[in-house]
C-alpha cells in the first residue's frame, strides 16, 4: 500500500468528501456546510468547485 502526502487538503476531493461527510454526521445544516467548505477551497487558491449534496 502506497501512502502520500497531502500538501494542500483544502484542494484533494476525497478529503474534502470525507470532512463534509462528518460535518453532516454531526448534524450540521447542509447549506452551511456546502457555503464553509467552498470557502475554504476558494481560499486554498481553487478557482471553484461544485459541490452535490444527495
Amino acid at each position: 500500500m502506497l501512502v502520500k502526502e497531502v500538501r494542500v487538503p483544502e484542494l484533494s476531493a476525497k478529503v474534502m468528501a470525507e470532512f463534509i461527510a462528518q460535518q453532516l454526521e454531526a448534524r450540521m445544516p447542509f447549506r452551511k456546510v456546502a457555503k464553509n467548505t467552498l470557502q475554504k477551497i476558494i481560499e486554498k487558491g481553487a478557482l471553484g468547485a461544485k459541490i452535490q449534496v444527495a
